[in-house]
């Protein structure tokens, strides 16, 4: 699969074949969302186990400062409160 990754710093390509650099831009000027997004939420709620749900240990390994970096972070409180039901 071809991606980039766009920061502040920095961007990174793979096209299949090799990886290259190129400087950094807004966040203005990077693309839509992903068309796989809504797949990828599908999928973390489908692996995700209420039963071995520790709150705690998220916080601690993954912070929550940390969470509007991840796609998947938007279903976190939700999939708790339905864990605890």
């Amino acid at each position: 699969m071809k991606f980039s990754i766009f920061t502040p710093k920095g961007c990174a390509h793979w096209d299949k074949e090799r990886l290259t650099f190129s400087p950094a831009v807004e966040k203005s000027s990077a693309p839509a969302p992903d068309e796989m997004e809504d797949f990828w939420l599908l999928y973390y709620r489908s692996i995700f186990n209420p039963f071995r749900l520790k709150i705690n240990a998220l916080k601690k390994e993954f912070p929550k400062r940390h969470w509007p970096t991840l796609p998947e972070a938007v279903l976190i409180p939700e999939l708790i409160r339905e864990a605890r039901a």
